[in-house]
């Protein structure tokens, strides 16, 4: 008997072995080197300035187009198409031009209460984010359906068990974002702690755990719905993926909750309590899949009863745990505006003979704000790819000789994660602050929003507002073009062009999300 389509779809992206992490880092290359083509057109020339069909266009062949050819045409040359963007960006660089006055027009006189409106956020709009955040979710949107073409290498889909691959690092990266933006509530809680006359304003447990449920809630009910969608459906799944029942969306959703348990564990722990509490959590997790049943049972225990059907997504939600404390440990350093002027950077920089700005004290103090968080950055990648080192050179350290794997997200993987995602952070910082430093210097709220706006593609932009809707969005994309047409039997430049047609919907989708302001 003829495998059914459903079997053949099944086993197209079962059973596979991923690829290398200097490919990946390579492939996913291509989106903060297209960010830097854009900077170089919108510093230099202006080009995005005005909102005009023509630019958006080119903002969408710049970071969605060029992200869609390093998976499918260019996947077995990503550097090829990496030096045709540096060429690009270096031709537009040093090419004479006119200088384009990006200096915003002076405003009007305003009152005292007007300027008081106007004071600087503690929380600084971060153009950098966005295009991390934003260039994350147009490849994250892209590879679930290119996944299911032959143009899309099997290397790069998700592997069965053990290994890398570029939609591995897409999970986790999805987790490890939505961890740096909670950190935000979390910084708030901490400012609010005590109140004048010292008592203390802080969350109680009762009203944490009310936030938490309200945060899973809506995660639930997109979990049911894809399941209940798949099952009626008979949709193609992959089931050693998260198990018979459980799907991503569960997964989001039980971090909330977990996190609530946790808060006051953290709360007690010293020095930089979200990354301390997610390693710790990690190690843990391992030492019990090293040591206990666990990692069989999840791997080859037998699917008898509900617990055992979703044996794969219940043991990873550890790992996935971690990843989100060490997302928000990072965005606890991105995310807040850095007033210091002391510390080690000046110390550095005088030790060099450098200074950081020849202008106003204000503009010192930013610039010596901007690199200390891009040391912090970089300090904190290193710290990662050398802990992860010690897993990737077992003839060196065959004592900490385990092989990552996304199904259990054990402690090489959310060591990976962390790992890969604060590089890609630390990159489009520094592409913003040589190309965008006006948005630094910012002194009102009116001027930094303005400065931003120039300093930030709308394509990203709007992919990075729309978020999960955007994602849930991609994924009823992804099942209608599986449910009208053969993609196993679909050539490259046939693939290439629904691909191309699906990434515009799912940009113009995004730009109408926004408009209407969806989210969940």
């Amino acid at each position: 008997m003829a495998p059914s389509p459903k079997d053949l779809k099944e086993a197209f992206v079962s059973n596979l072995a991923g690829g290398t992490i200097t490919e990946i880092n390579l492939v996913t290359a291509v989106a903060p080197t297209a960010v830097l083509v854009w900077s170089v057109l919108q510093s230099r020339y202006g080009f995005f300035e005005e909102q005009t069909p023509d630019t958006f266009v080119a903002d969408f062949l710049l970071n969605a187009g060029t992200v869609l050819l390093s998976t499918t045409l260019y996947s077995s040359s990503p550097a090829t198409l990496l030096i045709i963007l540096l060429l690009s960006t270096f031709v537009y660089r040093f090419s004479p031009t006119t200088v384009v006055n990006q200096k915003a027009a002076k405003s009007p006189r305003k009152s005292k209460e007007a300027m008081l409106k106007q004071k600087l956020s503690d929380f600084p709009i971060r153009p950098f984010l966005t295009a991390y955040r934003g260039g994350m979710m147009v490849i994250t949107c892209s590879s679930i359906l290119a996944v299911d073409f032959p143009v899309f290498p099997r290397r790069f889909a998700k592997v069965e068990t053990w290994g890398t691959s570029l939609m591995d690092i897409g999970v986790g990266s999805f987790v490890f974002s939505a961890g740096l933006v909670a950190a935000k509530g979390a910084i708030k809680d901490q400012m609010l702690a005590l109140d004048k006359d010292g008592k203390s304003q802080r969350q109680g447990m009762v009203s944490r755990a009310f936030t938490a449920v309200r945060q899973a809630l809506p995660l639930l009910v997109l979990g049911i719905a894809r399941l209940v969608s798949v099952k009626n459906l008979d949709y193609a799944e992959h089931v050693s993926e998260y198990g018979v029942h459980w799907n991503f969306f569960f997964t989001l959703a039980i971090v909330p909750l977990a996190l609530a348990i946790v808060q006051p564990v953290i709360s007690m722990v010293p020095g930089p309590a979200y990354a301390m509490t997610g390693l710790l959590l990690s190690v843990g997790h391992e030492v019990a899949l090293q040591s206990t049943d666990l990692r069989q049972w999840a791997l080859t225990g037998e699917r008898v009863g509900l617990l055992a059907q979703n044996r794969e997504g219940i043991t990873s939600s550890m790992g996935y745990l971690a990843i989100f404390l060490l997302g928000m440990s990072t965005g606890t350093v991105v995310l807040p505006r850095d007033f210091e002027t002391g510390g080690f950077v000046p110390k550095i920089l005088d030790l060099v003979g450098l200074k950081p700005s020849k202008n106003s004290a204000s503009t010192q103090v930013a610039d010596i704000g901007r690199l200390r968080l891009i040391a912090r950055l970089a300090m904190g990648s290193v710290f990662y790819w050398a802990l992860l080192g010690l897993h990737r050179w077992p003839r060196v350290f065959p004592y900490f000789a385990i092989t990552i794997s996304r199904r259990l997200a054990n402690f090489p993987y959310v060591l990976w994660i962390a790992a890969y995602n604060t590089a890609q952070i630390t990159l489009y910082c520094l592409i913003e602050s040589f190309y965008f430093p006006s948005v630094r210097y910012a002194k009102t709220l009116e001027s930094e929003e303005q400065e931003a706006a120039k300093a930030t593609s709308r394509v990203l932009d709007d992919f990075n507002a729309g978020g999960l809707f955007v994602f849930l969005v991609a994924n009823l994309g992804t099942g209608l073009v599986n449910m009208t047409v053969d993609t196993l039997k679909a050539g490259p430049y046939t693939a290439i062009g629904i691909l191309a047609a699906y990434m515009g919907l799912m940009t113009f989708a995004a730009k109408h999300l926004r408009a209407i302001k969806l989210k969940i």
